[in-house]
């Protein structure tokens, strides 16, 4: 677990993103610097590809995996938009996805 979700359940957020979005939100509001957002994920190990889809509602995405048994992994994955080095939304979500 990544300790941006420490102490929260591993279990599915479904679609508002529950405990982990809101921690998000608390922890990196609009409007707060990009760059600590994206150096707190990187320490703490999540993926971050190059670009997510520059048109779209979020321009950036982080996904932390974590393998449960020998089928499924834990995913918490953030999205993110940002202008002139400011996030302007962020969301994230927890997952079960299995074979």
């Amino acid at each position: 677990m990544p300790p941006l979700a420490e102490g929260l359940p591993r279990s599915a957020s479904g679609y508002d993103g529950g405990p982990f979005a809101a921690r998000l939100k608390l922890r990196f509001p609009v409007g707060s610097e990009e760059e600590k957002l994206v150096a707190e994920l990187r320490a703490e190990k999540f993926e971050i590809p190059k670009y997510y889809d520059p048109s779209g509602r979020y321009q950036h995405y982080a996904q932390y995996r974590i393998g449960v048994g020998l089928v499924c992994n834990d995913v918490w994955s953030v999205w993110w938009s940002a202008q002139q080095g400011r996030l302007t939304e962020i969301h994230g979500n927890v997952e079960r996805p299995c074979l």
